[in-house]
């Protein structure tokens, strides 16, 4: 006789990544926070001004440090002209040609300005030429300039640390992780700015996808305030990583630590205590139909993807029992231990027309113990079901 698919089927999909919708993404770039922030003030690096001398040579002294916050370039010399601070227009009627080391404009970020040496010393002179040249073009402000070192992989341990008060809610931070570790530099020093009190306050969003990481790396990341969503994918972890992370129980709501081999069922302790988790992405994980049932009683989280095999089995499980149950007969494990030996023989029956290995034969106590098991497997296994349906 013909078995007919439940209408609850889930579909296979190609991608093992993506359990329903081929096109579904979950960990696309978030875009980030449009807050709006006061701007510091700004003050523009120490430059070098011409005095004449009595001499008739030209001699070098210190500029006088001036906000240029609401002024206008020529408002700088206004009034110096008692204290030896020249106004560029009298060299320009004097055709002098005086070679100044050259600056960055006016309104360039505050975190560079303030930490000019340390950007020439992390960046290469090319990379510090074409930033400057991007301050003239509209790099105005610390999260600009933080995007743009995010965006080509510059960042490094100290410029993290000297951008540390940037109001970013968003930091991808795989390309700067594959840029260091490519010099044979350990990750955990780039993970070190974060493990801080009072930085980063604002992130939100952190993705460390495709780095080579060791489970210590994810406890540098225990004093983020903030975090609601980590993607962990091929980073090579294993489940002792995940403990690191229950600190963010109160927060983190989604997390993708898809393909590490290193996950296993045993990943249900750490996620029991993640209260506020409502999306996981468990695709090429280790993680069996036995840890999925077990989750899908301990934790309320949809899953966005899970193991191939795990999905195999789901769309396969009219065959291990009878999806639709009539109102005659049981559906709740709890009810079994009442019935008499005719009906759960019966009930029995129902289920072994879909898996013909079922026994209708024993004692009571054999046949409630067999009936129980099918009808808590059934159950749990709906549970799984819906929470895939409902992330899609």
């Amino acid at each position: 006789m013909a078995k007919k698919r439940s209408s609850s089927h889930l579909v296979q999909s190609s991608d093992e990544h993506s359990c329903l919708d081929n096109d579904y993404k979950p960990f696309a770039k978030r875009k980030r926070s449009n807050n709006t922030h006061v701007a510091a003030q700004r003050v523009p690096f120490a430059s070098k001004s011409i005095n004449t001398s009595s001499s008739g040579g030209p001699s070098v002294k210190p500029a006088i440090s001036t906000s240029f916050t609401n002024r206008g370039r020529n408002s700088l010399y206004q009034g110096q002209e008692n204290i030896g601070v020249a106004c560029p227009a009298e060299h320009d009627d004097e055709g002098e040609e005086v070679k100044k080391e050259e600056d960055f404009v006016e309104n360039s970020p505050v975190g560079l300005s303030r930490e000019r040496d340390i950007f020439a010393e992390e960046l290469s002179p090319s990379v510090f030429a074409e930033l400057d040249l991007d301050l003239k073009k509209g790099v105005s402000n610390d999260r600009e300039l933080f995007e743009w070192l995010e965006l080509r992989g510059f960042l490094t341990p100290k410029l993290l640390h000297a951008l540390s008060q940037t109001p970013i809610s968003s930091l991808h931070l795989t390309p700067s992780l594959k840029a260091y570790c490519s010099h044979e530099k350990p990750a955990t020093l780039l993970f070190q700015p974060l493990f801080e009190k009072s930085v980063y306050v604002e992130l939100q969003y952190l993705n460390l996808s495709r780095s080579s990481l060791i489970n210590d790396d994810v406890s540098l990341l225990r004093l983020l305030p903030n975090l609601r969503e980590l993607n962990l994918s091929y980073t090579g972890i294993t489940t002792e990583a995940l403990h690191h992370i229950v600190c963010h129980r109160h927060t983190l709501e989604i997390l993708d630590v898809s393909s590490n081999q290193g996950i296993n069922d045993d990943l249900c302790v750490p996620l029991k205590a993640m209260i506020k988790l409502s999306s996981l992405a468990l695709a090429g994980t280790s993680l069996s139909m036995f840890g999925l049932r077990r989750l899908a009683d301990e934790c309320c989280a949809r899953y966005l993807s899970i193991p191939s095999g795990c999905l195999d089995y789901l769309n396969s499980r009219y065959t291990q029992y009878a999806i639709e149950i009539p109102q005659n007969l049981k559906a709740d494990p709890k009810s079994v231990d009442v019935l008499t030996l005719p009906f759960l023989k019966q009930n029995l029956e129902l289920h072994r027309k879909n898996n013909p290995q079922i026994c209708v034969t024993g004692s009571k106590v054999e046949l409630v113990t067999r009936l129980k098991g099918i009808l808590s497997k059934r159950l749990t296994d709906e549970k799984v079901a819906r929470a895939i349906i409902q992330a899609s």
